[in-house]
């Protein structure tokens, strides 16, 4: 599978019931929700943990979050992946397209205060310029 926009290859892709995890050529790691997911619970930020770190090889990678459509995400999550990014990303780009993302995304970096940059933008274009420089 090709990003024909940049001819980045796709070398590993995990389906999950809530979403896709890929690693591209690029060594920039993504999430994108499943359709019709718009939030994702404590379980299922675990099992995403696991495969994040399994298709980083164990080596924090740039990370790139599609989270437009999420319209929620709780206290107990937002901590755990606050205290739990760094273990498979070297930075965090977020897709966001509303308030609700913004809040959600102020609140993990000024409350539990992550161990790596998180950075919101409008376009995956930006977002994977601003994550080149994490790589």
């Amino acid at each position: 599978m090709f990003d024909s926009y940049q001819n980045i290859e796709i070398i590993k892709s995990v389906k999950l019931d809530f979403g896709t995890i890929e690693l591209r050529s690029d060594d920039i790691l993504t999430f994108e929700p499943a359709k019709g997911i718009t939030t994702v619970n404590k379980d299922q930020l675990v099992i995403m943990l696991k495969n994040l770190i399994d298709a980083s090889n164990g080596a924090p990678k740039p990370f790139l979050s599609d989270n437009r459509n999420i319209k929620s995400f709780g206290f107990e999550e937002r901590e755990y992946v606050a205290k739990t990014i760094h273990l498979f990303a070297s930075a965090s780009a977020i897709l966001e397209d509303s308030f609700v993302i913004r809040f959600i995304t102020h609140t993990i970096v000024t409350m539990f205060k992550p161990q790596i940059p998180m950075k919101m933008f409008k376009t995956k274009e930006s977002a994977i310029e601003w994550l080149r420089n994490y790589n």
